[in-house]
Order: C-alpha cells, then structure tokens, then sequence
C-alpha cells in the first residue's frame, strides 16, 4: 500500500502563504448535510515557533490536501476559515492544533437584507441572494426539479446569510451546504444530488470491510407532528454506514455505488454524513467513513 501524503496551504490576511508537507501531521473533518459548517481539526507536530507565530497572528484560510503518494495532484479534501490554534508541549513532542469551519465567514459574519414585493418567488430571493453576496456555487439550481414558492404578501428578512439561506431553502424543500466553501443544493424528497459523477466503491477499488446496516433519523418527520400539542415521533430510514481509504471526493449528497458480498447486487447510496481521517505518521492511514441513505433514480 502506498504511503499517505498531506499537504497543508494557510493563507493570512496580510496575503502571506505558509506550505507543510515535511511535517508529522494528522486531522479529523466532520462534514454535514446539515446547516451546520464543516470542521477541520489538524494536529502538526513539532512546527518551528516561526511558522507557528505567522500561523497564528491572525484567523486566516486553510486549505488541506490527502491521498497517497501515488495519488499526484492531490485533490482538496477541506477549505476553510481557521477559528482557534494551541500549542501543547508534550516532551519530546511540541503539537501545534489548528481548527477550521467552512464557510464560517460567509455564513455567520455576512448580514443579508431583502425586501420582496408581493407575489415575489422563492427562487427569486434564492438567486439575489446568491448574486448579492458573491457565493460561489458548485449547483446548478436550474437544474433541479424546483416546486417555486410564491410569496403573496412579499417576503422581508434582515439577518445573518446563513438563516436567510435556511429560510428560503425550506420553503423551497432544498437541501443545502457548503462544501469546501462553494454551495451545494440538492432535493431534499428525490435525493437527486446534483454533484456531478459518480463514485464506484468495491473491495478492488478501496472498500473496507462490509457496510453496516444503520438507522439514520428523519429529521423533517422527527421535528414536525400531525396535530397541535402532540409529542414528535422519532421515524427513521434504512441507511448504511461505509468505510474506504480515503476518498477526498466524497461529501454530502455524493452519490456512490457500492458493491460488496453483503449485497445481492450493488446498491447505489448518498452520502449524508462524512468523516475523512488521515495521517501521515509512520503507520498511519487515511480514511473515509460515511453514512449514507439508499438512493432512488
């Protein structure tokens, strides 16, 4: 098996580029379909306190890069906005951590405010919103199977980006997240993600072990009950949880196709939530474990 490589890029705001890829490291990225952002937690062993004091003047971009030494170029596995950096001295071990959201910036330190008059549309406010903050995106929202809101009395909000996102995404019954700090929708009834390509994991091409049954909750049926006063119930759906080597492509609402002995046949999935592993120490391996929903084309 070939070696894991992990290649660090941090950016200050004063635009200076500090480049790791000499030094012990290690990191755990959580990613969500959820609102909540991505985290990026990195471990750097024994950086020099130059490196560390450029690092740590100020909460600048981080942007982390996994594979194999086989793997040439490695893609981006995480990119974000450094939130917090500790040195803890460990004899004979100096560990420098660095902790990073995606999309932090854009999502909780961005006002929106919009005011739309009546008979306005959901994907009206959808675009503005898009356009006026400069969010790139990697969907195309044209391209989903949208049922459009129209907004008979107007629609008003003045907030933060990421509340203003999730008001409109619900009414619109998208899913949505930040990925790598680009925007990513999908339907949130059909599963159709709109990632494009698909994934083909097997035991040749990097499957670990066989997928475990698991149940994933219904968020939009646990949150909501039929009648007033009524206590929520808990339903959940039929999900597998999947590990692989590291596969630095596969994100929320990626959409994989899985073969193994613990199938039938292969089963195609999506990909709901997201843990990517890594080091490069001596004995340590990258990984990708996700859980994911059975898909329906």
């Amino acid at each position: 098996m070939f070696s894991p490589v992990i290649k660090v890029e941090i950016s200050n705001q004063d635009g200076g580029l500090t480049v790791i890829t000499d030094l012990d490291m290690s990191f755990t990225i959580t990613k969500t379909a959820g609102k909540e952002e991505n985290t990026l937690s990195l471990q750097i062993f024994n950086l020099s306190d130059t490196v560390k004091n450029r690092i740590s003047k100020d909460n600048g971009t981080i942007l982390l890069r996994a594979g194999y030494e086989d793997e040439m170029p490695l893609q981006i596995i995480f990119k974000g906005d450094i939130c917090f950096t500790q040195l803890v001295v460990q004899k004979p071990e100096r560990v420098f951590t660095i902790e990073a959201l995606d999309g932090n910036k854009l999502l909780k330190a961005t006002k929106a405010v919009y005011s739309f008059k009546s008979g306005s549309t959901g994907k009206q406010i959808l675009n503005y919103l898009i356009k006026n903050h400069n969010i790139k995106m990697r969907s195309d929202i044209d391209l989903l199977p949208i049922l459009d809101k129209q907004y008979l009395t107007g629609s008003n909000f003045n907030g933060i980006l990421l509340n203003a996102l999730n008001n409109i995404c619900s009414d619109l019954n998208l899913k949505w997240s930040i990925q790598n700090g680009l925007l990513v929708f999908w339907d949130k009834k059909k599963l159709n993600g709109t990632l494009k390509g698909r994934i083909y994991l097997s035991k040749d091409t990097g499957l670990i072990g066989s997928p475990e049954e698991v149940k994933i909750k219904d968020e939009e049926t646990s949150s909501s009950s039929s009648e007033e006063g009524s206590v929520p119930k808990n339903n959940f759906r039929k999900g597998w949880q999947i590990t692989s080597l590291l596969h630095p492509s596969i994100e929320p609402g990626s959409i994989i196709t899985v073969s193994s002995l613990k199938f039938t046949n292969t089963v195609i999935v999506r990909a709901v939530d997201v843990n990517h592993t890594g080091s490069n120490i001596a004995g340590g391996e990258n990984v990708t474990s996700f859980t994911s929903e059975v898909y329906n084309e």
